[in-house]
């Protein structure tokens, strides 16, 4: 990116940090209701909350919050899905992201992007680009690449093969 052009980021929360992903990867964002209840998965890694059937496509849920060593969501507490069509070495693939809430959609410069800084515990600085201060406050440049990690895609393909095939098993018998 040329140091005065500008690109578009969603931000959003998790607990009390701000975050941003680019707005190209971004296809939806749900909020969680009836329709899009999440079907866990049994024998995944823990940050996978399960599954949802988006638009007739098993989409994979990851909890961020999980995913950065956070506390995770009590009963009763709001989030929202971020529906990212991420690309990693050649292939493309949905996830869903589960976040606290998202908040708006800024234009970020790279040359207002500062380094990362070294951050306290749940955070892998591998999954943060940078760092931006935007309207007082600090936000995070998330590398969604980086945080939904090529193994954990193997993964989550592998075990959603063998959710369906497991389905498909069942109603022929």
């Amino acid at each position: 990116m040329d140091k005065n052009e500008s690109k578009s980021y969603l931000t959003f929360c998790l607990q009390e940090e701000s975050f941003t992903v680019n707005v190209g990867s971004v296809l939806e964002i749900i909020e969680i209701g009836e329709e899009y209840g999440i079907t866990s998965v049994p024998n995944t890694q823990d940050f996978v909350e399960g599954v949802v059937n988006f638009r007739g496509n098993v989409l994979p849920i990851v909890n961020a919050r999980l995913k950065f060593s956070l506390d995770n969501y009590q009963d009763k507490e709001r989030y929202v899905i971020i529906v990212l069509n991420l690309e990693k070495e050649n292939e493309s693939f949905m996830v869903g992201l589960m976040v606290d809430k998202v908040d708006d959609v800024i234009e970020v410069n790279e040359k207002d992007v500062q380094p990362v800084p070294e951050i306290g515990k749940g955070y892998n600085t591998e999954y943060i680009d940078g760092v931006l201060l935007h309207d007082s406050k600090f936000i995070m440049m998330m590398n969604i690449e980086e945080v939904i990690e090529t193994e954990d895609v193997i993964a989550l393909k592998d075990e959603m093969a063998d959710a369906e095939q497991k389905e498909l098993n069942e109603i022929t018998e």
